[in-house]
């Protein structure tokens, strides 16, 4: 049976540091240090992909998140199999440089999750449509009124992006015009700002009742790490353009996702 690398992370290299968590599927993550940097693997029986489910997903973020606690750490997407030391070490060489950028960027960071919910009753359940126009009509009308939610989102959630923003060094910011989230941000926070970034939320909270905040984290800066990961770790366009699996925890209040991918370079 072929055996590969599962890929947990990319780190700063430091001589002799062990990880203490047990890895996915009996595996025991070790560093593979390149240079001034190490990936964070465990070995893996077979080059299938990776069952994704809650035990396997939740040990995966076990390993990512002690070696954030401890190293400035490029977290790898749930399931990335290299298929042996010398490609992941080719890999590595390939873009030493921009991982040593994306790693001092990270370094004493970690990530901050931000939904903006609706404050907004629903509209009240209309009856079955008699006709495939009144269908259609009714359709327009929801999409009119989705379009209406999302422009107030935007134009009441900017001053407030722009707030939160100030305490991070970078972010990210999605519109998601559902019928209860509206949008979703990310930033990469200091630190020692974990506990202001949440405080200013608090009374952004306060002074703007129309609108509810989730905050959660602190992560490991998933969000601030893909292009440079997906240089080092995908094979293809295609594969690169999936979505990576953050199996999250709630920290600053209830909320929780998670998606599904898996590679094999």
């Amino acid at each position: 049976m072929n055996q590969a690398l599962y890929l947990y992370a990319i780190t700063e290299a430091r001589p002799r540091y062990r990880v203490n968590q047990h890895g996915l599927e009996g595996g025991t993550p070790f560093c593979l240090e390149c240079g001034e940097l190490a990936a964070v693997v465990s070995p893996r029986d077979g080059d299938g992909p990776v069952p994704l489910n809650i035990d396997l997903a939740l040990r995966h973020e076990a390993v990512v998140e002690e070696l954030s606690r401890e190293l400035a750490t490029l977290p790898v997407r749930f399931g990335t199999l290299v298929r042996d030391e010398a490609v992941l070490a080719d890999l590595l060489s390939s873009r030493a440089d921009a991982c040593k950028e994306a790693l001092d960027r990270v370094r004493g960071h970690v990530e901050l999750g931000l939904l903006a919910l609706s404050g907004e009753e629903e509209p009240p359940t209309s009856q079955p449509p008699g006709s495939g126009r009144e269908y259609l009509l009714g359709r327009l009308q929801e999409e009119r009124r989705l379009d209406a939610r999302r422009s107030r989102a935007q134009l009441e959630f900017a001053t407030l992006f722009d707030v939160v923003r100030a305490l991070a060094v970078d972010s990210t910011l999605r519109i998601s015009p559902t019928r209860k989230l509206l949008l979703s941000a990310a930033f990469l926070v200091d630190r020692e700002r974990v506990d202001a970034f949440a405080r200013e939320v608090r009374r952004l909270q306060e002074e703007h009742g129309s609108l509810s905040f989730v905050c959660t984290g602190p992560w490991p800066a998933y969000s601030f790490v893909g292009e440079v990961l997906s240089a080092v770790t995908l094979g293809t366009e295609d594969e690169a353009s999936r979505r990576p699996v953050r199996p999250r925890r709630p920290r600053l209040r209830s909320e929780t996702s998670s998606k599904k991918a898996d590679s094999y370079v």
